[in-house]
């Protein structure tokens, strides 16, 4: 599928990088809101933050991927108007900066997914709890 301009034809993938950044920032706003509004409303129980926590850890790490999925669609984007403008060469070294820009941010991103999931860091639901039963006695 192929969107048409006057001047030439558009991919229709490069059509979704306008959606993804508006929804990137919703779901960015909304959780900083949320977790905004829950810092000032300290009458939560804590085991309701500790299951709610698996959650935020989840929705947060797929907003931080469609982050940086919507940057490498614009880097792609960017680099797609000027090829086919004829500005860039589809080899040049424009190019070649371009897609190391693209590896070094999807290398840098799954490091920072994995060590956010990485069980090393994490601690354990039993101890929150236990914790918490002691500091109200």
């Amino acid at each position: 599928m192929q969107i048409m301009s006057n001047t030439f034809i558009m991919p229709s993938h490069l059509s979704d990088f306008h959606y993804e950044g508006p929804d990137t920032e919703f779901r960015i706003t909304v959780q900083w809101l949320i977790g905004f509004a829950s810092f000032w409303h300290r009458g939560e129980i804590r085991t309701t933050r500790l299951r709610v926590l698996p959650w935020h850890v989840f929705l947060g790490l797929y907003t931080y991927g469609l982050a940086v999925v919507t940057a490498e669609t614009g880097l792609l984007e960017k680099l797609t108007f000027l090829q086919i403008k004829g500005n860039v060469l589809k080899r040049c070294p424009e190019s070649a900066v371009v897609n190391g820009l693209g590896l070094g941010l999807a290398l840098l991103s799954s490091v920072v997914i994995l060590a956010a999931v990485s069980p090393k860091y994490q601690t354990s639901k039993s101890k929150f709890i236990s914790d918490s039963k002691n500091s109200s006695l």
